[in-house]
């Protein structure tokens, strides 16, 4: 089975919370995957906080599988959501200059 954490849960785990820390060790790494969305703000939730630095370390400790956003359209309508089956190895971000960073590298 396989799992995908929301913003919460990903700030849970960073934060130290025992139980959410105690399920994610319950499963395989490879078993868990976040969303590109949830990358997304948490990222946003770095670069708009005072502690940015400190806080995509913290990211950068994340090794779960980042599912991408895509939308397959047929006639402007939806055709199929990704799966957690499509989820992708993240690259760590880039560091190379203090505030002009690619939200996510995949």
């Amino acid at each position: 089975m396989r799992y995908l954490l929301d913003t919460n849960a990903v700030i849970a785990l960073l934060g130290n919370h025992p139980l959410v820390r105690q399920r994610v060790r319950r499963v395989s790494q490879l078993d868990i995957v976040v969303s590109a969305l949830v990358m997304h703000e948490l990222y946003f939730g770095a670069y708009m906080g005072v502690r940015t630095m400190e806080t995509l370390r913290n990211y950068g400790q994340l090794r779960f599988a980042v599912l991408p956003f895509t939308l397959r359209t047929r006639n402007g309508l939806p055709k199929s959501a990704p799966t957690c089956n499509d989820a992708i190895l993240p690259s760590a971000p880039t560091t190379s200059s203090s505030r002009a960073r690619p939200l996510l590298a995949i």
